[in-house]
């Protein structure tokens, strides 16, 4: 196969200009990681304090049972 001049030269501005591309992407996001860092993270200190830990939580509804048993005594009778 025989090449042109013209073919071999497209192809290598278009390998130079992916490189190009590829490099300016990855140099935007590195710089978006350095905003972040300049920024420091976002947290807030509290001072730890000995106490008891209580949540309340309320809701409407009615509680049934998993499963259902029936007790029944062996001897026939009131049980006191």
């Amino acid at each position: 196969m025989r090449f042109s001049k013209m073919r071999v030269i497209s192809g290598i501005i278009g390998i130079i200009l992916i490189i190009s591309i590829a490099g300016i992407v990855s140099f935007l996001v590195s710089g978006k990681a350095t905003d972040a860092q300049k920024n420091g993270p976002k947290y807030k200190e509290f001072k730890i304090e000995r106490g008891t830990f209580q949540v309340i939580i309320t809701a409407n509804g009615v509680a049934k049972p998993i499963s259902r048993i029936e007790m029944k005594s062996k001897a026939s009778g009131l049980i006191e």
